[in-house]
């Protein structure tokens, strides 16, 4: 597995870890995929396998952005990190808007962010987490 701690990744580390989170992922999303009826039938719910369904897709589209995440918090990108929480918090669309209707909320909203993910990192750390 790919050490965030570790100062020297090569592409081929990186690829390698890439497809195996995406494809264990993908693996993950078939079986709750296929297991929804499964969940609506022992549940006695008729909309559970639908649901499901839909969210199993969660899990391979979140997949494609671990590893660029994880490079981020390894180069310490907090700034372009923020950005992608903010977004994940208030919608891509209304920190667009934000941007451009309240400048001081927006470089509020960073410092939250960013000031969150030190101290969640701390914490890691704090907890002997090897890799981050």
């Amino acid at each position: 597995m790919l050490n965030a701690q570790r100062q020297q990744v090569t592409h081929e580390q990186l690829n390698g870890v890439f497809w195996f989170v995406v494809g264990a992922s993908a693996l993950l999303t078939a079986l709750v995929f296929l297991a929804a009826d499964v969940a609506g039938a022992f549940y006695a719910e008729p909309r559970l396998p639908a649901l499901l369904r839909v969210l199993s897709v969660a899990f391979l589209l979140n997949s494609f952005g671990m590893v660029p995440q994880t490079l981020l918090t390894k180069e310490i990108h907090l700034h372009r990190r923020s950005m992608a929480e903010a977004a994940d918090l208030r919608g891509i669309n209304t920190v667009m808007l934000d941007f451009f209707d309240d400048p001081g909320f927006v470089r509020d909203l960073f410092s939250f962010v960013i000031e969150l993910e030190l101290r969640f990192a701390r914490e890691q750390i704090k907890a002997g987490a090897d890799i981050i």
